[in-house]
């Protein structure tokens, strides 16, 4: 990504292949992959440096871009503020019992066909139907006990449920 500066300031940020003016000259889409950075930096385009920035899912981020004269970027920065933690908690819970609800109705079929015939369901599907239902309860388990939205982030985006088997 790139940038307009102009007195200091950055005036317009650039996506890659776009259109733009500078000082009356309309310049094309490709312009900046096709010339140095020398050619660049001579019109007022900077490249932009772009720090981390929070997941929108747990918190509520501002953005801040700012001209670096001395390293000659343009730098975005982002702060942010938690979410509310009971609401995430509460959302977090809903959204793995959805995921697991989805991933149990795969094997629904095998179920209904095992109760209506009599027949045992095989114990490799029996063994993964309880495998999500207990990763299912130790991630709610562990979703109430946190006590951060940092915590809740890190639980929410570690969490993998049990392997699909292959032949079902």
């Amino acid at each position: 990504m790139f940038g307009i500066v102009k007195n200091n300031n950055v005036i317009k940020l650039l996506n890659n292949y776009e259109s733009f003016e500078v000082g009356g000259v309309q310049y094309p889409p490709d312009w900046i992959a096709k010339t140095t950075s020398q050619e660049q930096l001579a019109i007022g385009i900077y490249p932009v440096f772009e720090f981390s920035k929070p997941n929108k899912k747990f918190f509520n981020i501002t953005s801040n871009t700012t001209f670096i004269p001395a390293n000659n970027r343009i730098e975005i920065y982002y702060t942010s503020t938690n979410k509310p933690l009971e609401s995430l908690k509460l959302l977090a819970i809903k959204e793995i019992k959805q995921k697991a609800a989805n991933k149990l109705q795969i094997t629904d079929w095998k179920v209904i066909r095992a109760l209506e015939t009599n027949n045992n369901l095989s114990s490799s599907i029996t063994s993964l139907r309880a495998n999500i239902r207990t990763a299912v309860n130790v991630f709610e388990n562990s979703i109430v006990a946190c006590n951060t939205v940092v915590q809740l982030s890190n639980i929410v985006n570690n969490f993998n449920f049990p392997e699909q088997l292959d032949d079902i």
